[in-house]
């Protein structure tokens, strides 16, 4: 709803309190036209728009590792760690696109994404 919505129906507000028979009507029919044309100016104000936060800190993202593995090997080593790493993830090779592996460690919970040729 725009502010121009909200002027109409103060107006025809207006003029229903004019000829309201009952007072008490047309008292109410004054205080909601004011109300509308209140919120009509308040539609009409620019909204500040919030600043920019400073950027987080961001984590170096690893590098991927291109490694060459048979098909059904569905772990590897951490290279944190040194513990085994289970398949947590496999896309395949689309288009020009490589096949990504991505394994998790079971020890640190280290995540890497290896490029499969």
């Amino acid at each position: 709803m725009n502010a121009s919505y909200y002027r109409q129906l103060a107006r025809d507000l207006m003029a229903d309190a004019a000829v309201a028979e009952d007072p008490k009507i047309a008292a109410r029919f004054r205080e909601r036209a004011e109300e509308y044309l209140l919120l009509a100016e308040a539609l009409d104000e620019p909204v500040p728009l919030p600043l920019p936060a400073s950027e987080p800190e961001r984590r170096p993202v690893q590098q991927q590792q291109q490694v060459q593995r048979n098909r059904s090997d569905d772990t590897r080593k951490c290279d944190q760690c040194g513990g085994n790493m289970k398949r947590a993830a496999s896309v395949p090779k689309v288009g020009a696109y490589p096949q990504l592996d991505t394994f998790k460690c079971l020890a640190c919970d280290h995540v890497i994404t290896d490029v499969v040729e």
